[in-house]
């Protein structure tokens, strides 16, 4: 190989890790503690269904909405999982802290038996405003365990102010309104 082949391929190689940009830093929700409700006598077990999410929240980055009419991506700060995922997780384990002796249990797990609740959940927003905050905002179906039985369904809208314009505490900030959306969720279970 001569010498000047050589020169080329290293600086090929060296370009081409110069475009790589850096790795990206992935984020997760977290369940966040509850006050423990007793849950009626009736219900022992809820199956979670997929939950939908609003097609601009479901992509890799992290959503934020600088203006009403605007959406913008973080390109460096990704989910670690698809947010629906990490949504029915999250849920499920907020709700079997706040519901003890209920076993929770999702629709997409390796988990299937006939529950005595199954529960739809649709995520309509889950992104920061203009201000700053974050909001959620969803409708909530409660249906007993049984085929074709009556639903109990509910909107649900909070807000969070993070404690920092940074990503980490805007995800923080998501975790605390899904916690609020679980509690409410448990009210309605009861």
């Amino acid at each position: 190989m001569t010498r000047a082949k050589l020169i080329s391929m290293l600086f090929g190689l060296a370009c081409l890790s110069a475009c790589t940009g850096p790795e990206p830093t992935l984020y997760t929700l977290a369940a966040q503690p509850g006050t423990p409700v007793a849950a009626p006598a009736r219900v022992r077990s809820v199956e979670l269904r997929r939950i939908g999410v609003a097609g601009y929240l479901d992509r890799p980055g992290i959503v934020r909405s600088p203006t009403a009419y605007r959406l913008d991506v973080a390109q460096n700060s990704r989910w670690a999982a698809p947010i629906g995922q990490m949504l029915e997780r999250t849920i499920a384990e907020n709700l079997m802290t706040r519901m003890p002796g209920v076993t929770v249990f999702a629709e997409s797990g390796g988990i299937s038996m006939q529950p005595d609740r199954v529960l739809k959940i649709d995520i309509q927003r889950l992104d920061a405003d203009p201000t700053g905050d974050v909001v959620l905002q969803a409708q909530v179906a409660v249906f007993g365990g049984a085929a074709g039985s009556a639903a109990t369904i509910r909107s649900f809208r909070t807000s969070q102010r993070p404690a920092s314009m940074a990503v980490e505490d805007q995800v923080a900030a998501m975790s605390v309104a899904v916690a609020a959306l679980t509690d409410e969720i448990a009210g309605m279970l009861r």
